[in-house]
């Protein structure tokens, strides 16, 4: 995958105003059309973040770029423009032949209540990247439950959601663990019993974090043929607590059974796994390997992790902040000085030296 020359906010991007226009309107549009693709990118960043109606062209013009990465960050903006006029050139960059692009593409149309673009989504269905597909299975699933709630006895919706379904049993035979498990778990969540058997697998064989999210989708199909398999997972001596968080393996399992049954039937796993959930324990997990988090995902979500209330999460996010060259997060790290816990303080205050 390859490396991003710049990072900016994803979800704060359009509606966090903490740095004043490069220049004004004209200069911007211009720097669009400058030789240079970090000009460009570093223009499109400032559009993005004092978005405005009117700047709508210059997002479009963007995402025709020659650049991936213009491109890519282009779609992204117009998927959290909120505009409905951006609907026809996010459904377009579905084509774009660099995958980055094909992914951020689905996610603005998510972002923008896009239903009708199925015919485009499916043929996305066997698309070469892994994200790309989790993300179309989603929207795919999305639309489908729509469809059945809002006129469930109608022909039109019948044969879409049809169409939908094959696209979602061709994701269950993906060699990637991951598809297979989008596909399995958007099934599940419309009650199709054709998940149940690959949630069945994932959940046996897959690894740790898949056999986790599987047990959780077999609760949402709630068939009760999976209570037998759950229980197996929870007691299998492979998913037994150790350093590696294989332990992480059985709350999946538990929360699919409490979502069938009601019930525990006693597994002490489900009192770890509440308290785990309730202590940030899976955020904890994921900031402490490999560091996931480094730039992309903190400066995507600061408002989200640097006000979470595990302290450790607080910390670890705060240390890696102080490594990103990032002005936006500026006023986040500022409110940490605030806290209460005098080593969240402490942390806050280095990050900023160091931001």
């Amino acid at each position: 995958m390859k490396m991003k020359r710049f990072f900016f906010p994803l979800l704060a991007v359009l509606f966090v105003h903490t740095s004043a226009w490069a220049g004004t309107y004209q200069e911007l549009a211009s720097q669009l059309d400058s030789p240079n693709p970090a000009v460009r990118l570093e223009a499109l960043r400032q559009i993005a973040l004092d978005y405005t109606p009117e700047s709508l062209p210059l997002l479009v013009k963007a995402s025709g770029d020659q650049d991936e990465d213009v491109r890519e960050r282009a779609v992204q903006a117009l998927g959290l423009s909120g505009s409905p006029r951006a609907i026809e050139t996010a459904t377009q960059a579905l084509r774009d032949p660099d995958e980055s692009v094909r992914w951020r593409a689905v996610q603005a149309l998510d972002c923008l209540g896009a239903r009708d673009a199925v015919e485009d989504l499916s043929g996305l269905g066997a698309d070469n990247s892994w994200r790309v597909k989790v993300c179309v299975y989603k929207l795919l699933g999305t639309i489908s439950s729509e469809i059945s709630k809002e006129s469930p006895g109608e022909l039109p919706g019948k044969k879409v959601r049809e169409q939908i379904r094959r696209v979602l049993l061709g994701g269950l035979e993906d060699p990637d663990e991951r598809v297979r498990l989008a596909a399995a778990s958007t099934l599940a969540v419309n009650k199709d019993p054709a998940a149940l058997e690959p949630l069945l697998d994932l959940l046996k064989n897959g690894s740790m974090l898949v056999r986790s999210a599987a047990g959780v989708s077999l609760g949402d199909l709630g068939d009760p043929a999976a209570i037998k398999p759950l229980l197996d997972a929870i007691s299998d001596p492979s998913n037994r607590e150790e350093a590696d968080g294989s332990d992480f393996a059985r709350w999946g399992p538990v929360k699919g059974l409490v979502k069938i049954t009601g019930r525990d039937f006693g597994c002490d796993a489900a009192i770890d796994a509440a308290a785990r959930e309730e202590e940030g324990f899976e955020r904890r997990r994921a900031l402490n390997s490999l560091n996931q988090l480094k730039k992309m995902d903190i400066a995507g979500n600061p408002a989200g992790l640097l006000k979470d209330k595990c302290r450790e999460v607080k910390l670890k996010v705060f240390e890696l902040s102080g490594t990103i060259d990032d002005k936006i997060l500026e006023p986040y790290l500022r409110q940490g000085l605030e806290d209460s816990d005098v080593a969240v303080r402490q942390a806050a205050k280095a990050a900023l030296a160091g931001n």
